[in-house]
């Protein structure tokens, strides 16, 4: 079984950042927040959490500049637990 890397978030459309060239020395992933200036955090908001109250887990997307989207991140079910993709 092969593992496929996220290319977007479910139920989204938004545009990612392009993958980074390799940097020695730098854990795959990270070389992303070195092309970095700025992040910004946005909290995907569920409709069905807005309308009934419901508490879920939360999720976000993690933006460049330029709006374009290079984690996804959201909250597992174990204490303060938050997975980054």
């Amino acid at each position: 079984m092969s593992i496929r890397p996220v290319t977007q978030e479910p139920g989204s459309a938004k545009e990612w950042m392009n993958r980074p060239m390799a940097i020695p020395g730098c854990p795959p992933g990270l070389e992303y927040l070195t092309q970095l200036d700025k992040i910004k955090v946005e909290q995907l908001v569920s409709l069905v959490e807005a309308f009934t109250g419901f508490e879920r887990n939360n999720k976000y997307a993690l933006r460049n500049a330029n709006n374009e989207q290079f984690f996804y991140a959201f909250e597992g079910n174990f204490i303060s637990s938050i997975f980054i993709f």
